[in-house]
């Protein structure tokens, strides 16, 4: 065998072998990755699981030692926004969440900005089941806002009833029937966590 073809037969070697290593390191950081992830969404999702126990916990305490049962303190809305709350000072990687619309019953479940711009898309593509996008805060940092519809069912009348007729008569295009969208689950997410994450992947 001539030198010239002894040379590139190693060449070719070494390159193989170069591939081989960097496609198995990558596909093992690939799974670190993947398994550090899972293991952060998993954390958030028991956090998120205890805090409305605690949360419905304090509140049946408190009725009972009041000895005055309020049905308005466990519906979704007063619910989801104490269990919003916790998550914001606690281990929650900064998510919030809220049941919003752009004509709430409780002031503070009022859309802002973002939040009545993604009602409006839902109202004008019913089929839409969901939408994440990546916007920047008043501060200039990023976060991820996702949300879905709140559609009305005659459930939903239960509660509902006379702001739901009241609404419905003064409203021009008709968003307020059954199966038209009241509000959104509006959640964000601080995209820089996430970020952070990835970049550190890299660097392992």
């Amino acid at each position: 065998m001539r030198l010239q073809t002894k040379l590139f037969v190693s060449i070719s070697l070494l390159f193989l072998l170069s591939f081989f290593l960097l496609e198995f390191f990558e596909h093992r950081m690939l799974e670190k990755t993947l398994d550090e992830n899972v293991l952060n969404d998993l954390r958030h999702t028991a956090s998120l699981l205890m805090t409305t126990r605690a949360v419905l916990q304090e509140r049946i305490v408190a009725s009972t030692e009041s000895q005055e049962f309020d049905p308005a303190d466990f519906l979704p809305a007063a619910i989801f926004s104490e269990v919003s709350r916790h998550l914001a000072v606690g281990d929650g990687g900064g998510l919030v969440f809220r049941r919003v619309s752009d004509r709430p019953q409780l002031s503070g479940n009022l859309a802002d900005p973002a939040e009545r711009e993604a009602i409006a898309h839902f109202r004008r593509n019913p089929e839409a089941r969901d939408r994440l996008a990546r916007l920047a805060g008043g501060d200039g940092r990023e976060f991820f806002f996702y949300a879905m519809p709140l559609r009305f069912d005659p459930y939903c009348l239960n509660c509902h009833q006379r702001e739901y007729d009241s609404t419905r008569a003064a409203d021009p295009d008709q968003s307020w029937q059954i199966g038209g969208v009241a509000g959104i689950l509006s959640l964000k997410l601080p995209a820089g966590p996430i970020g952070e994450r990835i970049a550190a992947a890299h660097q392992k």
